[in-house]
């Protein structure tokens, strides 16, 4: 696509995102109950290309914050489950994921949560180091790629 016709195409901020994961944002922010469509309007609002990648680079200088942010929230959603060891046993971590999908309303059983899942109900030691697995399941593609 020319960077022009680029430039002149509009983007639908409601449709950028999946419902799931703006209500995913909207817990994590303590946002639960708000209209989305009230807080980033209907389809009828869009941006420029352009626009939207301004956007973007005036978002990046906060992204670490809203990582650690993030990263923070969902350990403690772990911690209330942990005895003070920073492990959780299949069962606990099990039942703390099954809480997220809950309140989130979202599937958290991922392909490392079932790994781990898998590898701590056949180890002598079973346990889940859930402060591992949150960080992990934070990286972006590229970030997991320099591993």
């Amino acid at each position: 696509m020319a960077e022009a016709e680029e430039a002149a195409q509009e983007l639908c901020l409601r449709k950028l995102l999946p419902d799931e994961g703006y209500q995913g944002v909207m817990v994590t922010a303590g946002a639960q109950g708000v209209d989305l469509d009230s807080l980033i309007g209907g389809e009828a609002v869009t941006m420029s290309v352009n626009e939207y990648k301004e956007m973007l680079d005036q978002m990046q200088p906060e992204q670490a914050s809203v990582k650690e942010m993030t990263r923070d929230f969902f350990t403690e959603k772990f911690r209330k489950l942990d005895e003070g060891s920073g492990f959780l046993t299949a069962e606990s971590f099990k039942m703390a994921l099954s809480e997220l999908e809950g309140t989130f309303s979202m599937n958290f059983q991922t392909e490392l949560a079932s790994q781990l899942i898998k590898q701590a109900e056949s180890s002598p030691e079973p346990t889940i180091d859930y402060v591992k697995f949150v960080s992990q399941e934070l990286l972006t593609p590229r970030e997991a790629e320099q591993l």
